[in-house]
C-alpha cells in the first residue's frame, strides 16, 4: 500500500490543487519532500503503528481486500499489545523514571527478547495487564485464533461475513483496551504513545528543511479522539467511507 502527502508549504488551503508526491509505506514512518517549488520537508505520520495499521485494515475490506483487512487487523492487535507492555512498565516505574530507564536503552534491551515472538509478546501483556487490573485480560477465542491462522499462514480466502466478524472481535478488543489504558492514567498513555511516534525522527533528516508532524484524521487515534469518542465507536461507524477532506492513501 502507498500513500500520498503534499508539501505544506505549498498548501494554500485546497489540497486538490496541490501536487501529491507518492510514497511506500515506511516502517520508520518518516518521508522526505522535494516539491517542484524546491521546498524540503520532512513528514512524519504522527500515529502509532497500530493505529495505522488499522486504518490499512479498514481501507483493505472498503476496497474488497478482505485477506489484506485480517492480516491487518491481526497485526494491528499485536502492535497495540506492544504499546500497552510499554504502558504497564512506565506506569510501575513512574514518570520521574521514564528516561532514565530509556535512555540507557534497558528497556529496549528487554523488549528485544520478545519482539519476534508473538506468543512471549501475549503472555507478557497478559501477566503485566492482571498484575496492574487485577484480572485475565479479554483475548481473542480460540475460533478467531483458528480464522487468523487460516488466512495467514493457509492461505485461505475469508468472506465478507467471516471478514467482518473478525474485524468487529479485534476492534472490541483494542477499543476496551484503550479506554481502560486512558482510564488508568492518560499522562502515561500520552508520554508512551509519543516516544513512540517521535523515536524514529533525527536531527540529521530534517536540517535546513521542515519538519512535518502530520495529524491524519484516522478512524481510531488516541490523540485526536477523547476518551468518550473511543467509546461511542462502533465498527459501523469506523468503516464509513470518510465523503471529503484529505485521503493519504492512493489508489
Amino acid at each position: 500500500m502507498k500513500i500520498s502527502l503534499i508539501c505544506c508549504e505549498c498548501m494554500q488551503g485546497d489540497t486538490k490543487q496541490v501536487p501529491k508526491y507518492e510514497f511506500t509505506l515506511k516502517d520508520d514512518n518518516v518521508y522526505l519532500i522535494e516539491c517542484e517549488n524546491g521546498h524540503k520537508s520532512v513528514v512524519t505520520i504522527a500515529v502509532h503503528k497500530f493505529e495505522l495499521l488499522f486504518e490499512m485494515g479498514v481501507n483493505a475490506f472498503q476496497e474488497g481486500y478482505y485477506r489484506e483487512a485480517v492480516a491487518n487487523f491481526a497485526a494491528s492487535l499485536e502492535r497495540f499489545y506492544e504499546f500497552s507492555i510499554e504502558f504497564f512498565v512506565y506506569k510501575h516505574l513512574g514518570i520521574e523514571k521514564y528516561d532514565t530507564f530509556y535512555s540507557p536503552g534497558l528497556y529496549l534491551g528487554a523488549w528485544k527478547q520478545i519482539k519476534n515472538q508473538s506468543e512471549r509478546q501475549l503472555g507478557a501483556y497478559t501477566m503485566l495487564y492482571f498484575t496492574v487490573f487485577n484480572k485475565v485480560p479479554d483475548l481473542l477465542k480460540s475460533n478467531d485464533i483458528a480464522f487468523r491462522n487460516d488466512v495467514i499462514h493457509k492461505g485461505y480466502f475469508p468472506d465478507e461475513a467471516k471478514t467482518l466478524n473478525y474485524m468487529e472481535n479485534v476492534f472490541k478488543l483494542i477499543q476496551k483496551g484503550l479506554i481502560e489504558l486512558l482510564e488508568l492514567d492518560k499522562e502515561v498513555a500520552h508520554l508512551v504513545y509519543t516516544r513512540k511516534v517521535e523515536e524514529n525522527v533525527k536531527v540529521e533528516d530534517f536540517n535546513g528543511g521542515m519538519l512535518i508532524n502530520w495529524v491524519e484524521p484516522f478512524k481510531l487515534n488516541m490523540m485526536t479522539l477523547t476518551k468518550e469518542q473511543i467509546r461511542e465507536l462502533t465498527l459501523e461507524t469506523v468503516l464509513t467511507k470518510r465523503e471529503d477532506g484529505y485521503e493519504i492513501f492512493s489508489k
